[in-house]
């Protein structure tokens, strides 16, 4: 049985030329340590800050001109702790649908409250704000990893926060590669992504931050990575990074058409009894998440499961255990309701055949609950 995977948002299935890449410095019998002087080692120097360059430029910045910096990292839990981890000293605010790396970091923050769609209100944010005088940081992302919501009035988000004296960081590890992610545009001080989230290998991923931040290493050690990342680089899985920043337009391409397979896919759910989190808002172009009313989540991950394919919950899954979403009670689901959704999330490559037996099995489960 050929499986047919479709959680392409806890880890995207590795890009063919990134897998020749590495595979082809995998195959060249020599030292990748950046920090050596010698000749291979000024070689490995040379393959990071390629990446480096290859990062930046598909975000449309120049760090040889402005106040940025591009920091490697082994993930993007890694890259929000080192942004949020720097500002023990101010206060923290985060949106209540954030990941649990970023609500992990502090014991007491502020929560921003979202919709029912998952988006915050400008007014909201403002007003939340006002209330809190001094210096803040402010952490929101870019689109949510469970439901795929993106937060579209990003920029106005971030004119409130500057407005108000915060810094403002971003998540942006699931939009990066699926659409185009514009650094300026975005008009944060931060944002982490991941690589692979993007079609990249596991192993390496980026916090992009002003250099005027003056950001201290959570990592101690050496004097790797600008002096903000202790420990000898994964040169090839930064390598394997950099090549999938550099050819994500094309993945992007891909991705509008898996847009069309997806509405198509929700249209038929929606007739048969399904109901899709988030879907007045703007999301990912891949991702949906589904609620089955009257069948647990966990049945339905069982069910997929023994007939091919690879799903998620719209739930936290930790040590083999689901719990409730908090993303999904933050847009005001019960817990009974939280737990019937399961999230689908598509790769750039998933075919409309795949996805059609998705629908049957869906349809199939659904008929049957009552039986």
């Amino acid at each position: 049985m050929q499986r047919i995977y479709l959680d392409s948002n806890a880890t995207s299935v590795i890009d063919p030329k990134v897998a020749e890449l590495m595979i082809k410095l995998l195959q060249n019998p020599v030292s990748y340590n950046p920090s050596s002087i010698h000749d291979d080692g000024r070689k490995a120097r040379g393959i990071v800050e390629y990446a480096r360059q290859q990062i930046a430029k598909s975000l449309s910045i120049d760090i040889t001109k402005d106040d940025l910096q591009v920091i490697f990292t082994a993930s993007g839990t890694e890259s929000n702790n080192l942004a949020l981890s720097n500002f023990t000293n101010i206060e923290l605010f985060v949106s209540a649908t954030e990941h649990v790396s970023v609500l992990s970091i502090r014991p007491e923050l502020v929560t921003i409250s979202v919709n029912n769609n998952g988006v915050i209100a400008p007014e909201a944010l403002e007003k939340i704000l006002s209330n809190h005088k001094g210096k803040k940081i402010v952490s929101i992302m870019y689109a949510n990893n469970e439901t795929g919501v993106i937060q579209e009035n990003m920029k106005e988000l971030s004119r409130i926060i500057h407005q108000e004296d915060g810094i403002f960081h971003c998540d942006a590890s699931q939009v990066f590669g699926k659409t185009k992610v514009d650094f300026n545009e975005l008009g944060c001080d931060m944002l982490t992504i991941s690589s692979h989230k993007c079609g990249g290998p596991v192993g390496a991923a980026a916090l992009i931050a002003k250099k005027h931040l003056n950001l201290q290493p959570l990592i101690k050690g050496g004097k790797q990575e600008l002096g903000l990342r202790a420990g000898t680089e994964n040169v090839l899985a930064i390598a394997g990074f950099g090549l999938a920043a550099e050819i994500s337009d094309k993945r992007i391409g891909k991705y509008k058409k898996i847009a069309n397979i997806k509405e198509n896919m929700e249209k038929e759910l929606i007739t048969s009894g399904a109901e899709i989190v988030g879907i007045n808002a703007s999301r990912l172009p891949n991702t949906s998440s589904i609620r089955m009313p009257g069948v647990k989540s966990e049945e339905q991950l069982i069910k997929f499961d023994l007939e091919g394919f690879s799903l998620s919950s719209g739930s936290a899954c930790s040590s083999g255990r689901i719990a409730t979403s908090h993303v999904l009670k933050a847009m005001g689901m019960d817990e009974i309701q939280a737990n019937e959704v399961i999230r689908v999330s598509l790769s750039a490559d998933t075919e409309e055949d795949d996805i059609i037996k998705f629908i049957n099995l869906w349809k199939n489960i659904y008929t049957k609950r009552l039986k």
